[in-house]
């Protein structure tokens, strides 16, 4: 570096002291906000003045880019301009990750100070909310009350909205007293309406650490690129990863792995609309279509139903329970996304189906999810992400406007909203899985059912291949269950003196998965002889017992294909193998089909071409000179391992030898010769089968000085084509009693003025069928 540069290095490493040195003496203007109220007040009521604001959910920023797109609430009118939405850079976002992490460190006095000089619109507010008789602290945004709304109502002011926000970054609320190690993010309060209301809920019901509101619609603010979609909203923090709420989201994740020690439960409320008819009150999920083998707290997959839906009763509501509907059981409120093992709800022993049949599983590139399941099993027992959606109006209400607008507080004899019941329907109705939830998550938590896992039994192999074996055993049950443990050896396993290596959910992901019985068993050794056992393991390290031992060998050989080829009299038999290791050679066996008898023809004692190669990618060839004609064979290869282990590979082919039959042509001195070879065969096709058929050889040319006959088979019609000459045609076996068929061919020589002679081998003397020579230029049969 010149000295120029170390200079212009020194003053700009000096100024950023400065700067930071500045910093640290400013003072701290700001102080903590401390509120007195009911925290469900402030979330979607009136508090009475007793808070800087109330009712979040009318200050959260509206947009609006294609009309009717998203469905909100029917009695506010989405607009642009109620609010801003501040797209966070990266000087927004670091600064803003300084703040949360001293708010999430309880150093509140830090995030104010920080809040101060960075010009965020927020405070720091210690809320004592008195529904629940505990301390939440908030990063909470400011209004700006020339924001106005009057939702299409001006002559109703209680439905009019007054103050939003400038930034919409959201609503952060910690409860550091929690023992729970739950988030609850709600980031679509606009268009999924109802999710803020019973989020709030949720947060209280189950003293979860965190809840966080997106503060801004998703039409807020997009990509304005081509025609609007969801996916291409800037202001939806599902899918922006450079979203403020994701600096949040990911500092909470990591204050309560640091402080649980475990891998945080967070559960995303979503609602959704009469676009998407036809489907259960609601879709779970553990994230998104990919989550398809959810656990606990969505599945109990060991049979203790500690599930939430397992914590409902099977009526939900009685007929008639909230206005007019019909009766609700647990199988029309609950449908769950899962596609293997099934999912029952215990009634009194009977086991009822849980449907699968749903259609919002979340959004694939959700950025909450990605962050929370990175690296997470998703055949574990628990499953770390909760993702919901509550059906606007349930399905089991009459689908009309009329139902719709009563349900979120429409007055028809008034014709009027009631302002202080606009969800109570809503919240009625689905407080139910908040409090089914509820019930099971101290089981989760404490995850021990205080006993080991039951044995897996059973042990067995399904099928063994060159370095693989697929194995396969009868389950075991346990509610904290962690993995399958496969114990191998190449010698009888010894618990006493492990000689043995350990498969586990680390190496097979499916062996998190205690409904799974079966396992590929890759990377083994070709050729050897090895022991196996299996035995449970749950999360308080207990074992089940293990299994019986059993032993196999793998095969020395892979087989990448076999065929054969009818010969006259005699089958060719070819096979490639792309790896061996440790293959002493192979022993081709032959399957008579009629008579069902198999034998063994060679081996490679007897024949060295058979002897295993060092080399992959080998081909092997062998002739079964013994074959007889017209009868089916099948054929199958065996290699052998050096321990002396045989494998019969499942691969085989079918071939069965047909007779040739030869034509001589000469003159009559027999100074000039050639032949031709024709035949049918069972394994071949019409046309030319290069397995069956031969090329001719090049034919004279003019200046040849001796006496030659040339002849060949033409296919189909044309001359010109030299590769299609044949000297030997086999076509597809035909009926010769019921048909016929015609080879064409023809004959050149340079003998003028002698008498050419073609003869028929003798073989063909034996069938009784007639072989007739047509000129082609007379049509004269001979």
């Amino acid at each position: 570096m010149s000295s120029l540069k170390r200079k212009s290095l020194y003053i700009e490493l000096r100024a950023v002291f400065l700067i930071i040195m500045t910093a640290g003496l400013i003072t701290c203007l700001a102080s903590l906000v401390e509120e007195t109220a009911s925290f469900r007040d402030f979330m979607y009521g009136d508090t009475d003045e007793a808070t800087a604001y109330d009712n979040f959910y009318s200050r959260i920023v509206s947009g609006i880019v294609i009309e009717d797109y998203n469905q909100y609430a029917p009695w506010e009118i989405q607009s642009n301009g109620f609010g801003n939405f501040r797209r966070a850079g990266w000087t927004d976002r670091h600064r803003w990750n300084l703040v949360v992490e001293s708010f999430l460190n309880q150093d509140f006095n830090q995030a104010i100070d920080l809040i101060s000089q960075f010009d965020f619109p927020y405070d720091v507010v210690k809320f004592n909310d008195t529904d629940t008789e505990r301390t939440y602290y908030l990063l909470r945004e400011r209004l700006n009350m020339e924001h106005f709304c009057d939702n299409g109502l001006p002559d109703h002011p209680e439905m009019h909205q007054q103050g939003s926000f400038d930034y919409g970054w959201g609503l952060y609320v910690y409860n550091p007293d929690s023992e729970n190690p739950i988030i609850v993010t709600t980031p679509h309060p606009k268009d999924d309406f109802i999710t803020l209301t019973i989020s709030s809920i949720a947060f209280q019901k189950w003293d979860a650490r965190y809840l966080m509101v997106a503060g801004a619609g998703r039409e807020v603010d997009w990509t304005e690129e081509g025609n609007y979609t969801n996916a291409k909203s800037l202001s939806d923090p599902t899918r922006v990863e450079h979203h403020v709420y994701n600096v949040f989201y990911k500092e909470a994740c990591s204050e309560i792995r640091s402080s649980f020690g475990r891998r945080e439960f967070s559960a995303q409320i979503h609602s959704f609309d009469y676009t998407h008819m036809g489907y259960n009150n609601l879709q779970i999920s553990a994230g998104n279509w990919s989550q398809n083998y959810p656990g606990l707290p969505i599945r109990d997959l060991s049979g203790n139903f500690l599930d939430i839906v397992n914590a409902a009763p099977y009526v939900i509501f009685e007929e008639n329970t909230i206005g007019i509907h019909e009766e609700v059981l647990v199988t029309d409120y609950y449908s769950v996304h899962y596609s293997t093992h099934g999912m029952n709800y215990n009634n009194d022993g009977e086991l009822l189906e849980i449907s699968n049949n749903i259609n919002l599983p979340g959004f694939g590139r959700n950025r909450q999810v990605a962050h929370t399941l990175h690296q997470w099993n998703r055949f574990d027992a628990f499953s770390p992400f909760f993702h919901i959606e509550m059906e606007e109006l349930p399905s089991s209400y009459e689908q009309n406007m009329e139902t719709y607008n009563w349900f979120y507080g429409f007055d028809a004899e008034e014709e009027v909203w009631d302002h202080e019941n606009l969800f109570a329907n809503a919240i009625t109705y689905y407080t139910p899985w908040v409090e089914h939830m509820a019930e099971v998550l101290p089981h989760l938590f404490e995850f021990d059912d205080g006993v080991p896992p039951s044995n897996p039994a059973n042990l067995r192999t399904t099928d063994i291949s060159y370095g693989r074996n697929i194995i396969a055993w009868n389950r075991s049950h346990s509610y904290n269950f962690e993995t399958y443990e496969i114990l191998y050896a190449l010698e009888p396993i010894d618990i006493e003196e492990p000689n043995y290596n350990v498969l586990n959910r680390h190496n097979i992901a499916t062996l998190a998965g205690q409904a799974y019985t079966s396992a590929n068993l890759d990377n083994l050794a070709p050729g050897l002889n090895y022991y196996l056992r299996i035995r449970a393991k749950d999360y308080q390290g207990d074992y089940s017992d293990l299994s019986d031992q059993i032993d196999f060998h793998t095969t020395p050989a892979r087989l990448a294909s076999i065929d054969a080829y009818g010969r006259d009299s005699e089958v060719d038999v070819e096979w490639f193998v792309d790896s061996q290791k440790n293959n002493r050679g192979f022993t081709v066996y032959r399957y008579d089909v009629e008579q069902e008898i198999m034998e063994e023809i060679a081996d490679f004692d007897s024949d060295s071409t058979l002897v295993g190669q060092p080399e992959v990618n080998a081909e092997y060839h062998y002739t079964d000179t013994t074959a007889e004609n017209g009868v089916l064979y099948e054929y199958l290869v065996a290699s052998n391992s050096l321990s002396g282990e045989e494998f019969l590979h499942r691969m085989d082919a079918a071939a069965s030898p047909e007779p040739i039959y030869s034509l001589y042509f000469s003159n009559l001195e027999l100074t000039a010769r050639d032949s031709l070879e024709f035949g049918m065969n069972r394994g071949t096709f019409d046309g030319i089968d290069f397995d069956y058929d031969n090329l001719k050889r090049e034919q004279p040319d003019e200046d040849y000085e001796h006496d030659y006959i040339y002849t060949d088979f033409y296919y189909p019609t044309e001359w010109q084509q030299p590769s299609t000459l044949l000297q030997r045609n086999i076509e597809r076996y035909f009926n010769a009693h019921e048909t016929y068929k015609t080879w064409k061919l023809r004959v050149k020589t340079n003998i003028h003025d002698q008498v050419l002679t073609i003869d028929l081998s003798e073989s063909y003397q034996e069938r009784a069928e007639s072989l007739y020579l047509i000129c082609d230029h007379t049509d004269q049969l001979y």
